[in-house]
């Protein structure tokens, strides 16, 4: 049989991993979050620009 700290320890446990398993899917949604970010930038100044013929000179 349990007693109350024992149920204590239990329900403080599950707790923290249910805290770890939360912290790690938001880094890990961050993370895709930034790397769609860069590819828009590094999509974005990919762009060539050629100059008119009057800026050219």
């Amino acid at each position: 049989m349990l007693n109350e700290y024992a149920v204590y320890l239990l329900a403080k446990a599950r707790q923290e991993k249910v805290e770890r398993q939360a912290q790690v899917a938001w880094m890990h949604q961050n993370q895709k979050e930034d790397n769609k970010a860069k590819e828009r930038v590094v999509s974005k100044s990919s762009l060539t620009l050629d100059p008119c013929c009057s800026c050219a000179s």
